[in-house]
């Protein structure tokens, strides 16, 4: 008898699910409850023998399944996380109102940052970024929640406070001068109380909130102590994630 296309069998499969009804609620699992490779290799081998009477129990198989299926990640119920990117870069800050976000000519993983706005960002004051500016932004490839920004900032010669903030927005649509619709995400400000020598910063989003597939993400740095002459500002920065999918729910 020829072996059933699995394709053909598949709606056959989802309907024994379907029929369940079950509420999509998330089904939490304890880290006890979940076993490595190792484990459950052995587990294979040591409760599944051939030619031995008794090899094989439906009580082994269906522990083993239960226990497979804590162990590895259900997109259903599971959420991963990830890196969006990295980079280190220094600025040569040159007044107090100016909010560095990359290079216009080589983008935002350019050792040296000098592209800037002077307008004063906040979380209801959002930049003006022109759309020739926009691979200034990180982009997003897909729908991603509990956005990080996240890493290390060094000021090498003098003393004092220094903002970052985060912003996303649309790609460039080719016919408005700015890019649109540019959201906040979250600000940091570091004291540099002593000059070279590193301070972590974080920027975090609102817990659960989302920045949506094809939106670029804009990290900006303002040297808030500057007093005169260059003030160099040197960073390393990474942006983290979770992702999950549209029927992710809580545990």
């Amino acid at each position: 008898m020829a072996t059933p296309n699995y394709t053909d069998q598949a709606s056959d499969y989802k309907s024994k699910f379907s029929t369940q009804s079950r509420s999509n609620d998330s089904a939490a699992v304890k880290g006890t409850d979940q076993f490595d490779r190792d484990n459950l290799l052995h587990f294979i081998e040591d409760k599944f023998k051939t030619n031995v009477k008794g090899g094989v129990k439906l009580e082994n198989i269906r522990a083993f399944l239960h226990t497979l299926v804590k162990s590895v990640e259900i997109v259903k119920d599971d959420k991963t996380f990830g890196s969006l990117a990295s980079s280190a870069f220094r600025i040569g800050a040159g007044g107090s109102d100016r909010w560095y976000y990359g290079s216009v000519s080589y983008g935002w993983n350019y050792f040296s940052w000098s592209t800037f706005v002077s307008t004063n960002l906040s979380a209801i004051s959002a930049p003006s970024i022109p759309g020739s500016n926009a691979h200034l932004g990180v982009h997003v490839p897909f729908e991603i929640f509990d956005t990080k920004i996240s890493g290390t900032i060094m000021n090498t010669n003098q003393t004092g406070n220094v903002d970052l903030i985060a912003f996303y927005a649309d790609q460039d649509n080719g016919s408005d001068v700015l890019l649109q619709n540019a959201t906040f995400i979250g600000k940091d400000t570091v004291n540099c109380a002593i000059t070279s020598t590193g301070y972590d910063f974080s920027i975090s989003a609102v817990s659960g909130s989302k920045i949506p597939a094809g939106k670029k993400i804009f990290f900006f740095v303002r040297a808030t102590s500057w007093t005169g002459g260059i003030d160099y500002l040197r960073l390393s920065w990474g942006i983290s994630y979770s992702k999950r999918s549209t029927n992710y729910s809580p545990s």
